[in-house]
């Protein structure tokens, strides 16, 4: 059977999760998390145990230490070996991982190898900068990244207890939402003529989940889908009840380059 290895590329808060979740819940697709997320760099080789997945790069390089010394004397090569492993023709007809940007800053030899190969990529883009530094901060503020139909209790992962507003600086608002705007533009000058590209954004996924889906099984050539997910929102689409001080942000936007985010376009 044919297998086409894909990747999701993103930036935090912008959707990956659910495309990624939605994507895996086809029955010929596998897609993985952020198999190359870590702890603090370098320290996360050594003093700093980093957070992994049980199917990621960290967990495969301590399996053995021939694994171990290879990362250390030879990393892409390492990580070469890992993606070939986790590309491995299987029973799906689709394989694929999540892959942020601070991810591939750390480690260019990941896009090396996707670029080598011409691995499909998935680009996935949030319209509403605002409404991706709100979900940040909020995250940041509550410790609570993802919500699941399933989640109990507290922590990273589990249902929240309440729902924190952040409360955002308008001295240094426009400054951070260019720098989320400056991300996509690091995205596409990464991958363009690079890697054949398909680009979801959040905002028509959510409005129209089985266009855009279908879209993207086409590209990575699966038979369409219903796809799901068990996501929950957390934070409202409505950026002025997402935050605290609603007031101070529309005075901060006005007149920006970031103004037009302002208005909540109709469902």
């Amino acid at each position: 059977m044919n297998m086409t290895p894909f990747v999701i590329l993103g930036t935090q808060r912008t959707g990956t999760t659910l495309i990624r979740t939605s994507l895996d819940s086809h029955p010929a697709v596998q897609c993985r998390g952020e198999v190359f997320v870590v702890g603090r760099w370098p320290l996360a080789l050594s003093r700093t145990k980093p957070y992994t997945h049980s199917d990621g790069f960290w967990a495969y390089r301590r399996r053995n230490g021939s694994n171990r010394m290879l990362s250390l004397v030879a990393r892409r090569r390492s990580i070469a070996t890992f993606l070939d492993e986790l590309y491995a023709p299987g029973a799906r007809q689709a394989i694929g991982f999540k892959l942020m940007l601070s991810e591939a800053r750390r480690f260019p030899e990941v896009l090396a190898y996707l670029k080598q190969r011409q691995v499909k990529a998935i680009h996935v883009l949030r319209r509403n900068v605002l409404n991706t530094f709100i979900s940040r901060e909020s995250a940041r503020l509550t410790g609570v990244y993802h919500v699941r139909n399933t989640d109990e209790g507290t922590g990273a992962g589990a249902r929240p207890p309440r729902r924190a507003k952040p409360r955002l600086d308008p001295r240094t608002l426009v400054a951070k939402l260019r720098s989320i705007a400056a991300e996509d533009a690091e995205w596409t000058e990464l991958i363009s003529h690079q890697l054949p590209v398909h680009r979801v954004v959040y905002e028509d996924f959510v409005r129209n989940q089985a266009d855009t889906s279908a879209a993207m099984l086409e590209f990575i050539g699966i038979p369409p889908a219903t796809l799901t997910s068990d996501l929950k929102k957390i934070v409202p689409d409505d950026w002025r009840a997402a935050v605290a001080n609603s007031d101070e942000v529309e005075r901060a936007l006005k007149g920006s380059e970031f103004e037009s985010v302002l208005v909540q376009p109709s469902s």
